[in-house]
């Protein structure tokens, strides 16, 4: 289980003037820093942070803030954590409210070793974003990741709550549920990510099993009765996938 990476974007305003003005290269500079792979982000993000403005138009500071919060994930992307940490205190001095630099500052001081910092973070985007569950399996992740499996249980119960159809939320809970002795409960929230897995997360689990020793099936996409059977072989013989 690893520490989740939360993709920010520019906000509607800034993509708005994009097309107002017209320039090819202002289209460049906003999609790289939209999307893309982590140095095209970096260098269509960088460019707006410099020039502060794009054919005379002004960067707002909230949209700066999405662009030092963009760069900042894709800097953790990179595994560079101190520069990650950097844009994102900045994005959270321009835009305090802004909900996904606080997880992805909480997901990058987890990596840096600052369990208290982390939990601040994702708690604060807890607040400003309630009904986000991806801000619940965020802070989930770091009790887990420090072994608060009963706090972790917390979290990741409200995460699947609020998105029921996650596998990778559901997982992740089961995994949580299987530490703390719930194994029945695991094997529920294990059958449940199965529903819901993509062809690739279930090639993955399967690869894991049939590594463990408890699977034998095709190694296809399908999550079948055999990939169940898989499961509670696995937790039998006191392993979690």
């Amino acid at each position: 289980m690893t520490i989740n990476h939360v993709t920010g974007v520019l906000c509607a305003a800034l993509l708005a003037a994009l097309w107002t003005a017209g320039s090819p290269a202002y289209a460049d500079d906003v999609d790289d820093c939209s999307a893309g792979n982590a140095q095209e982000i970096i260098s269509g993000c960088t460019h707006l942070i410099e020039t502060g403005q794009i054919d005379g138009i002004p960067i707002t500071s909230r949209n700066l803030a999405f662009a030092y919060s963009n760069r900042g994930q894709a800097y953790h992307e990179n595994g560079h954590y101190n520069r990650a940490l950097r844009d994102l205190t900045e994005a959270i001095r321009l835009d305090p409210d802004y909900h996904v630099a606080h997880t992805a500052r909480g997901n990058a001081y987890a990596r840096s070793g600052e369990y208290e910092l982390a939990i601040g973070d994702h708690s604060e985007a807890i607040r400003l974003a309630p009904q986000n569950g991806t801000a619940y399996f965020n802070r989930g992740l770091v009790h887990f990741l420090y072994e608060s499996f009963a706090d972790a249980v917390l979290d990741f119960k409200r995460a699947v709550v609020l998105e029921p159809n996650d596998a990778t939320m559901r997982q992740s809970f089961g995994d949580t549920l299987y530490f703390t002795g719930d194994v029945a409960r695991a094997l529920a929230e294990w059958r449940a990510a199965c529903t819901f897995a993509t062809a690739n997360q279930t090639q993955r689990w399967k690869a894991r099993l049939q590594t463990l020793g408890h699977y034998e099936g095709e190694m296809d996409g399908a999550c079948g009765p055999d990939m169940v059977q898989a499961f509670e072989a696995c937790a039998r013989e006191g392993c979690y996938f």
